[in-house]
C-alpha cells in the first residue's frame, strides 16, 4: 500500500506539471497582443479578449452574446461568403484582410486568421478569428502610392520638357 500511495503521490505532482489550469489559459487568451474572438455558430460572440476591446472600444460584456455583425464592418466577406466556405472546409484559412467596426464607427483594417472548433464528435462549435491590427500598414502603403504617383508624374513632366527643349534645339 506503501509503494501504490508512493506511486500515486508522484503520478499526482507529475500531472499537476503537465495540466494547465483554465486560469492559465484565460490569462493567455487576455494578455496577448493579437486581437481574439471566439463566435459561435449560431454567430454569437462567446469570448473576445483584451486586445479586440481595446482595439474597438468595447467592454467584454459589450460584446459577449451579441451577434458578430456588431464588429465586422464587411460581415460577408470575413466570416460568410467564400472564406467562410474555405473555412469549414478546410478548418482554418490565414493571413486575409477584413475590416472590423469599432463602437464609435472607425473602420479598421485587419489582417486575419479563423480556425474551426470541434467537439468529441467532430462536430464544428466554434470559430476562432484572430487579428491583427494593419492600420499603419494600410497608411504607409497609400502614402507610398501617393508618392510614386508623384513621382511618375514628375517624370513624365521633366521627360515633356526634355523633348520640347530637344525639338526647339
Amino acid at each position: 500500500i506503501g509503494h501504490l500511495g508512493a506511486a500515486f503521490n508522484t503520478m499526482t505532482e507529475e500531472l499537476q506539471k503537465t495540466t494547465v489550469s483554465k486560469a492559465y489559459v484565460d490569462s493567455i487568451i487576455q494578455n496577448m497582443n493579437d486581437s481574439l474572438i471566439v463566435i459561435s455558430m449560431d454567430s454569437k460572440i462567446k469570448i473576445v479578449n483584451n486586445a479586440i476591446c481595446e482595439l474597438l472600444e468595447y467592454k467584454k460584456e459589450e460584446l459577449t452574446g451579441q451577434l458578430n455583425r456588431i464588429i465586422f464592418a464587411q460581415f460577408d466577406d470575413a466570416i460568410e461568403g467564400n472564406n467562410m466556405k474555405n473555412l469549414l472546409n478546410k478548418g482554418k484559412i490565414h493571413n486575409f484582410e477584413t475590416f472590423l467596426k469599432s463602437k464609435s464607427g472607425n473602420i479598421i483594417p485587419v489582417l486575419s486568421s479563423a480556425a474551426v472548433m470541434r467537439d468529441d464528435n467532430n462536430k464544428i462549435t466554434d470559430i476562432i478569428f484572430a487579428a491583427t491590427d494593419i492600420t499603419v500598414r494600410k497608411k504607409a502603403e497609400d502614402d507610398l502610392r501617393k508618392t510614386l504617383i508623384e513621382l511618375r508624374e514628375a517624370r513624365d513632366a521633366l521627360w515633356g520638357e526634355m523633348q520640347l527643349a530637344q525639338k526647339i534645339q
